[in-house]
């Protein structure tokens, strides 16, 4: 196959259904179903905080979900009940676009990583993943097979501003943390 051929339109509208479903499962799971969205002001500006009772104590615990101006976040927060989350369905997907579009997929560990920082919210706080396990996406985004997707460096890489978490109030737990639950072998490395 040539590296720049072109995607067979089935196969992008099979990634298109996949995007969608993960977004939409992403939503449900990262939110509880006994707390509430709430629209809220900040410098002028709206933007959507999830609300859940707090277990100890009166109150709620309150985080950050996106700006109501953007309207895929605004649609997941109004049909917030009806999504269901659907991974045998996703798994169909995945493994259909990996066998017969021969698109990249990440090792398994990388992978359990980027799942893990998803659930502890780094992309909710407009965490980016970057490096070669980007790459081997853009072949599925861009409709195309890519030159070298099959290259891989063995790690996975991200970048964050952290001035978003400390801005909407809201943080991730501490990343050694979240990484010990995919793999407790997870060390840091000191700075050279």
């Amino acid at each position: 196959m040539a590296t720049s051929q072109r995607l067979d339109i089935s196969y992008q509208t099979l990634y298109s259904e996949l995007v969608q479903r993960s977004l939409d499962e992403s939503f449900t799971s990262e939110f509880s179903s006994n707390g509430r969205f709430v629209p809220v002001e900040v410098k002028g500006k709206k933007y959507w905080y999830f609300d859940t009772p707090k277990v100890d104590a009166a109150g709620q615990d309150r985080r950050y979900v996106g700006p109501v101006d953007d309207p895929e976040i605004t649609k997941r927060v109004e049909a917030f009940k009806d999504l269901k989350a659907d991974l045998k369905g996703r798994r169909r997907l995945v493994a259909t676009l990996t066998r017969e579009a021969y698109l990249p997929r990440p090792p398994l560990m990388t992978g359990q990583v980027v799942e893990q920082l998803a659930k502890a919210g780094f992309f909710r706080l407009r965490g980016v993943l970057i490096g070669t396990v980007a790459y081997q996406c853009y072949s599925a985004v861009l409709g195309r097979r890519l030159d070298a997707v099959a290259m891989q460096t063995g790690d996975a890489d991200f970048a964050q501003f952290h001035e978003i978490s400390v801005a909407v109030g809201d943080s991730m737990p501490p990343i050694l943390e979240v990484l010990r639950e995919v793999d407790p072998t997870f060390r840091e490395i000191p700075s050279q």
